[in-house]
């Protein structure tokens, strides 16, 4: 694992914050100028919807729906960025007085995207307008069958647009126009579409701003960088998601064991996403968008245990297939991306498994699976890799991709296997280095000689909400020792406390042993870590990243 300590980009003298926080920001890029819109993230600061290309189109048509009282298909995805999506759109346009209906397609029936079955439930109920919702952006055959339909088609999506572009009606997307971020999550998107539609009936945006629980589910459990508007919704969304008044929220937070209150990006990310996904990976995502709109609170509680229930299953299955993937991609050492096959992995847990492979070996994964006469699967990779790019470079041998650089979805005919296999490694191997392939972990700041603990918390509270793009400060600290007894408390996840200048703090690691070898010879050790809550006891711990001796 290789150490980078950031150097500051802008002056710290600069910056109208203490010198700890300055470094913090700049070197994270974070300019003296937008320094305050960093820190105070408001909604006040964000961006005209109608900056993106369509908007006022898509708005347009979506009014003279309304009046003409039109019926409205709302197609989402199955992930949470989908689910969230559609809950989101479907909660707001119902309030307006819309006939709205809703559509997730089946995961293991329909497969992901823009699905036929749902463009022909529109033309069923007699919709006239379907709106999508963090799909789309790719389906031209698609969009072309429902305009055949007389189907109005508005697309919002934010994954990687083809050369081609549907024939919609309206696309929503900050990757096809000239929007000022385009990194937004698919929720965001939806979320940007409804500010339009509220913003030409001048009504009150306050009960939409009430949604933002929803806006921050999604955009934080896509793993969308949480900088600009992303950070926005995070932030807000988080506050309100602390105090939702939402029936299934609730529920799911108390089946969770989470307080109100004590919300962060961590619960967001591996508490309620894995609950909200698990329906669409094992069973049906529509239960998951039911508990996101029900008002009753019997109703409400059904669901959360539905989905405490099937997530706990899933947990079976990923530990089965992930012990089966690790032990084949040993076998895979020549290899820069592992592309791993067994026909009877569970389509619904590959691409968690396929997470598990990269953070194990870091080299781009993708794990397959086959569901009638095609393989089909999920594809994770590395920070200086671009799946969605490596995909499409071998678009002749697919029947089906889409997705986006660090997650992609693809499907193929197995006899088109091992030429698959041996054209993306040929493409890896024009793109990547050997630096790429070597674990980076970046470090903030070296504190070994301006240690400040109180600067240290103070800087965790005031740069949350972390996630991608905007990762915990990682501290250096040098020549520090073991203090007492190194306690396991499960397979590769331990327990000790260390020696930071005269301050003794509980730390907590979870890897391999080799880390560990190194503190319990007594021996000075470099240390790298993070801070975290330890919200049961109302202190921060040490999450050791990495370590080694002392020089």
């Amino acid at each position: 694992m290789r150490w980078k300590l950031r150097t500051p980009v802008y002056p710290v003298e600069k910056y109208s914050t203490d010198a700890f926080l300055a470094h913090l920001l700049s070197v994270r890029g974070i300019s003296p100028e937008k320094a305050d819109t960093y820190l105070n993230p408001r909604l006040g600061s964000m961006y005209s919807p109608f900056e993106f290309k369509d908007m006022e189109k898509a708005v347009d048509r979506i009014l003279l729906a309304r009046k003409r009282g039109e019926r409205i298909l709302i197609h989402g995805d199955f992930d949470v960025d989908g689910v969230t999506s559609l809950a989101l759109v479907y909660r707001a346009l119902k309030r307006l007085g819309l006939d709205v209906h809703a559509y997730i397609p089946n995961r293991f029936d329909e497969g992901y995207g823009v699905s036929r079955q749902g463009i022909e439930k529109a033309a069923r109920i007699g919709a006239t307008l379907l709106i999508t919702v963090d799909c789309g952006i790719t389906a031209q055959e698609e969009v072309s069958y429902a305009n055949s339909l007389k189907i109005d088609v508005i697309i919002t999506d934010h994954h990687e647009p083809k050369d081609t572009l549907p024939d919609a009606f309206a696309i929503i997307n900050p990757k096809t126009g000239d929007y000022p971020y385009d990194n937004l999550a698919g929720v965001g998107v939806a979320f940007k579409l409804l500010e339009g539609i509220y913003e030409k009936m001048n009504k009150d945006k306050t009960e939409l701003y009430w949604d933002l629980d929803l806006v921050a589910l999604g955009t934080i459990s896509d793993l969308v960088p949480l900088i600009d508007e992303n950070r926005i919704f995070a932030k807000a969304g988080i506050s309100i998601l602390n105090k939702t008044k939402k029936a299934g929220l609730k529920a799911l937070k108390n089946i969770s064991g989470i307080r109100d209150g004590e919300i962060s990006t961590y619960h967001v990310s591996f508490i309620l996403a894995p609950r909200l996904n698990a329906a669409g990976r094992m069973e049906d995502a529509m239960k998951s968008f039911k508990l996101l709109v029900t008002k009753e609170g019997s109703l409400a509680r059904q669901y959360a245990v539905e989905l405490n229930n099937l997530n706990l299953k899933r947990q079976r299955i990923e530990r089965g297939i992930v012990e089966e993937a690790i032990q084949m991609a040993e076998f895979l050492k020549d290899n820069l991306v592992y592309v791993l096959f067994n026909e009877n992995w569970h389509e619904g847990v590959v691409g968690i498994v396929a997470s598990r492979v990269v953070d194990k070996f870091y080299r781009p994964a993708i794990l397959l699976t086959r569901k009638d006469n095609l393989l089909k699967g999920s594809a994770r990779s590395i920070m200086n890799f671009n799946i969605f790019e490596a995909i499409a470079s071998q678009e002749d041998l697919l029947e089906a991709f889409g997705g986006h650089k660090y997650a992609a979805g693809l499907s193929l005919k197995p006899e088109n296997l091992e030429k698959f296999i041996e054209g993306i490694n040929e493409y890896a191997k024009n793109v990547l280095t050997e630096d790429d392939l070597e674990r980076e972990v970046e470090i903030d700041l070296d504190i070994s000689t301006l240690y400040n603990k109180e600067d240290m918390l103070k800087s965790l509270d005031i740069l949350e909400p972390f996630g991608m793009g905007n990762s915990k400060p990682r501290f250096l600290f040098r020549g520090t020792q073991l203090a007492g007894n190194i306690n396991q408390l499960k397979e590769n996840f331990y327990k000790f406390r260390l020696n930071i200048n005269g301050d003794i703090h509980t730390t907590i690691y979870g890897g391999d042993d080799r880390i560990i070898k190194i503190l319990s010879q007594g021996r000075k050790v470099d240390v790298v870590f993070t801070l975290r809550e330890d919200r049961f006891h109302q202190k921060k711990i040490i999450e050791l990243v990495d370590a080694r001796p002392s020089s």
